[in-house]
């Protein structure tokens, strides 16, 4: 009696195991998570460089209106670099959330790759191609990063180089040559400025491509 209930049970799983299976999957959207988080950290990266044409602005604006006491925006404009440079590394915010969306593609990409037998050869090739040109957005955009924070860190280093020169200059009541000094700064910042909007450019936009009907 035992047996034939076990049997039963058994074979109503198999039964209910089976109607799963063949129910229709829900079709995959195009817009994946992945890109779409990819598409906002890019997105992301351009507000960062603004953040840098601001900080260059707000500067310019500080010591032209009070430049005997231009050590207090300096300092500020110090500070708010080194935010940014520091979201820019594999640890910061937006560092750590590139090498996720990097490491979530790559799974895609291998498990699309085994699909042989799961959708069209058409479709997989489709969807192959799409997920190696999502994780070479991203690697671009992981270059990219580097590239910043390192022009990031550079111009800091000079800053705050600036920093001490500026002080003495103030304590000496030199104000023209510490608005000198920052001027200079500020011409670096701008270079700088303009490196960052040419490495988010180089990274081109994600481009999906729909499987074919």
């Amino acid at each position: 009696m035992l047996e034939k209930t076990i049997a039963a049970l058994l074979g109503a799983a198999l039964l209910a195991s089976s109607a799963f299976a063949q129910q229709p999957k829900p079709a995959l959207s195009y817009e994946t998570p992945v890109k779409s988080e990819l598409d906002q950290v890019l997105g992301r990266l351009v507000e960062q460089a603004k953040t840098a044409d601001g900080i260059a602005a707000r500067l310019r604006e500080a010591i032209s209106a009070k430049p005997q006491d231009m050590r207090t925006p300096v300092d500020e404009a110090a500070a708010n670099l080194s935010k940014l440079a520091d979201s820019l590394t594999a640890n910061g915010e937006l560092g750590s959330k590139m090498v996720a969306l990097h490491g979530a593609a790559l799974l895609h990409f291998k498990r699309v790759q085994e699909m042989k037998d799961a959708i069209s050869e058409q479709d997989r090739m489709a969807l192959v191609e799409t997920w190696q040109n999502i994780i070479q957005t991203a690697d671009n955009a992981q270059a990219a990063m580097g590239e910043m924070r390192g022009k990031l860190a550079d111009v800091l280093q000079k800053l705050r180089m600036r920093q001490v020169a500026i002080s003495e200059f103030m304590l000496a009541g030199r104000y023209e040559a510490a608005i000198a000094a920052v001027s200079n700064w500020l011409n670096d910042l701008q270079a700088t400025v303009n490196s960052l909007h040419q490495a988010i450019d180089q990274i081109g936009p994600t481009r999906l491509k729909e499987p074919q009907s």
